[in-house]
């Protein structure tokens, strides 16, 4: 029972010195005259399910917050509404670098 306990420890101390980097994908937007996004991407080095906090227009008066949950390999998707067509994307729960992002597609 201990050796389990010990070995459950350590391996879970080994999963949390595992570096994970949020990178975007896509960013872009689902057509003319509209504020709809949608931004993809994935989390490098993720072995299980995490949550992603998108900001969306961040240095604005009224930012848009959004939680999305990535697939166990660590793939998400979110449709986002945007003005300026910016987004901060970041893990919830982690020291992680926020990683910007903007739209490609803008006509």
């Amino acid at each position: 029972m201990i050796s389990i306990l010990f070995t459950g420890f350590f391996g879970l101390a080994a999963m949390a010195d595992t570096p994970l980097t949020v990178k975007v994908d896509s960013f872009s937007s689902t057509g003319r005259a509209t504020t709809a996004a949608e931004l993809c991407g994935h989390v490098e080095g993720a072995k299980a399910t995490q949550q992603i906090l998108i900001v969306t227009d961040p240095k604005s008066k009224g930012p848009g917050k959004y939680v999305a949950l990535t697939t166990p390999q660590g793939e998400f998707c979110a449709v986002v509404a945007t003005v300026f067509g910016q987004a901060d994307v970041s893990l919830i729960g982690a020291n992680s670098i926020v990683t910007a992002a903007e739209i490609t597609n803008r006509e």
